[in-house]
């Protein structure tokens, strides 16, 4: 998730945040599709992606076992963001999450990225995008699938989509050389149909290394949500289907 206003810096200073998230034995876990994931917390600071504060009481696992992520107002004015990190890395095959919300008409401010990443720097962390944004525009594409560097010609795809359903799926297949994107409507009787599609096979495919699924929900350049409101999205489930 690079974005046109994230530094350098900022990119040290989350990896260096996951890295110490990974390795403190009080980091907040949450069960959910039969992982443990470790929730991003910042401690008060603002960090990449935004910048923005992360706060692990945005993200929870409800009776039901979906995963609620979250973006609110803290006590002290300031807006808290959310993150959840799968420990291990998975290699090549399909990376399936399913969402139940509603997700194509969030707040301009709000990002929801689901992605890999790599706390080392080769090959761009490993990093693949699938994000739902408007990057704080009233209009535009609100769909985004990336391998990054996203300014890399024919390295990103932009599409206009809709809340045909309040379900979707968002899957990203990663194999030697190519990555195959591709967002469903999901309707209660599990039928599916197309939103997006994208292939990306040119040069630069990485290797998924020790790359690990995340899901996010942040604030473009730090901005506040319209009108100070919560934004929330639920998650039904993750789902790995190796090669």
């Amino acid at each position: 998730m690079l974005t046109p206003t994230k530094t350098a810096k900022a990119l040290v200073v989350a990896a260096a945040l996951t890295a110490s998230i990974a390795a403190d034995a009080e980091a907040k876990t949450l069960f959910f599709s039969g992982q443990w994931w470790t929730v991003k917390d910042s401690a008060g600071d603002k960090v990449g992606p935004g910048p923005n504060r992360f706060s692990k009481d945005n993200a929870w696992v409800d009776a039901d076992g979906r995963l609620h992520l979250r973006i609110r107002k803290d006590e002290d004015g300031v807006f808290s963001c959310a993150e959840v990190i799968l420990p291990q890395s998975l290699g090549n095959g399909t990376y399936r999450f399913r969402v139940g919300s509603p997700v194509f008409d969030l707040d301009p401010a709000a990002v929801l990225g689901m992605f890999t990443w790599s706390d080392l720097p080769d090959a761009y962390h490993r990093e693949l995008d699938m994000e739902v944004a408007r990057w704080g525009r009233a209009k535009g594409p609100n769909l985004h699938y990336a391998v990054q560097p996203y300014d890399a010609l024919g390295h990103k795809a932009e599409f206009f989509a809709w809340d045909v359903s309040s379900r979707s799926i968002h899957e990203l297949t990663w194999r030697p050389g190519r990555i195959d994107f591709e967002s469903l409507a999901l309707f209660d009787d599990g039928w599916t149909e197309e939103i997006a599609a994208w292939t990306y096979a040119a040069a630069g495919v990485p290797s998924p290394g020790d790359a690990t699924p995340r899901i996010n929900l942040w604030l473009y350049d730090g901005r506040k949500p319209a009108g100070g409101q919560t934004v929330e999205v639920v998650f039904e489930a993750f789902e790995f289907v190796p090669l």
